[in-house]
């Protein structure tokens, strides 16, 4: 898939875990790709000191079955929203165990304003929940 929409816009890549980096540099060839940085940082304190703005932010954490509390607070979110740029999108990899329906609808609404536009994808590989937010202005 990163052939077929390779572009040479900067890439910016999070993950906590070196292991994790490690990894998907030896089977993705990570190094191959010049406009790809890596930052082996909490996602959270990533958001809390990022100044970029984005056209694409992909969030995918999960710990276990679990999603972190930090996904789900006011300035988590906000720091989300900051880094959007007009016409970007936001893809939430969402779990759909435990509690999370709850959580899901208090993420979701701080981006129900007339700036944004929020779809859900039900059911996507049996326990996940994707929510697409399209920044329009």
């Amino acid at each position: 898939m990163r052939k077929e929409i390779y572009n040479h816009e900067l890439i910016v890549g999070v993950d906590v875990d070196p292991k994790v980096i490690e990894l998907a540099t030896a089977y993705f060839n990570l190094g191959a790709y010049q406009n790809l940085e890596i930052n082996i940082q909490d996602a959270q304190d990533f958001m809390k000191s990022n100044k970029q703005k984005f056209d694409f932010i992909l969030i995918d954490i999960f710990q276990d079955n679990n999603m972190p509390n930090f996904l789900f607070e006011r300035n988590f979110i906000e720091n989300i929203k900051g880094a959007m740029q007009k016409n970007s999108f936001l893809l939430f990899n969402f779990m759909l165990l435990n509690d999370f329906e709850k959580k899901q609808q208090e993420f979701t609404s701080a981006f129900h304003t007339q700036d944004y536009k929020v779809t859900t994808l039900v059911n996507v590989e049996t326990f996940n929940k994707l929510i697409i937010v399209n920044k329009i202005s």
